[in-house]
């Protein structure tokens, strides 16, 4: 969002990775960085998770 005199607010984004009933994974990013790159961070967390 941008107003004449600058930005009025912040744009952020969740990555929300879940094994069918619970949410095993999440990363925010800002909204200017490329939906694929926090990819890398959310497998790894999937990996940490216990099963």
């Amino acid at each position: 969002m941008c107003h004449e005199a600058g930005p009025i607010g912040y744009g952020y984004k969740s990555h929300i990775m879940t094994d069918g009933n619970f949410v095993i994974s999440v990363v925010v990013t800002p909204a200017n960085r490329a939906d694929a790159e926090p990819f890398p961070n959310v497998m790894d967390q999937c990996k940490e998770t216990p099963n």
